[in-house]
C-alpha cells in the first residue's frame, strides 16, 4: 500500500486496502472449529482466544491502512500531526489504544 501511495497511485491502494478485509474475511471463515478443539472434542480456550485476538489485531491494522488512504486522498483530515507521512505510524496506535479499552477489565 505504502509502495502505491509513493508511485502516486491513490486509487489502486484504496482498492488493496477495500480487498484486504475481503481476503481476511475468507481466510478466516476457512478456519473451523474442529482446528481447535482437543481429542475430547472442547474448544481450548487459549487457542481461541488467539485467534479471536489475532483477528482483531488484523482489523485494527485493516481499518488503520483504509483511514490512512483516506486520509491521503483527503476525504479525511486529522488535525494536530507535524508530518502527514507520521499518519501511518500514529493510526494503528491509536486505535489499538481505543480497542484495549473496549476490553473488560
Amino acid at each position: 500500500m505504502e509502495k502505491l501511495l509513493g508511485w502516486g497511485l491513490i486509487w489502486p491502494a484504496l482498492a488493496f486496502t477495500l480487498a484486504a478485509p475481503g481476503a481476511w474475511a475468507w481466510l478466516f471463515g476457512l478456519l473451523t472449529k474442529e482446528w481447535i478443539r482437543n481429542p475430547d472434542g472442547k474448544v481450548l480456550p487459549l487457542p481461541a482466544a488467539g485467534v479471536l485476538l489475532g483477528g482483531a489485531a488484523v482489523c485494527v491494522y485493516i481499518f488503520a491502512a483504509v483511514s490512512y488512504v483516506l486520509a491521503r486522498m483527503g476525504v479525511v483530515q486529522y488535525t494536530g500531526l507535524e508530518r502527514p507521512e507520521d499518519l501511518l505510524y500514529k493510526l494503528p496506535d491509536a486505535y489499538f489504544w481505543y480497542f484495549f479499552d473496549l476490553l473488560p477489565g
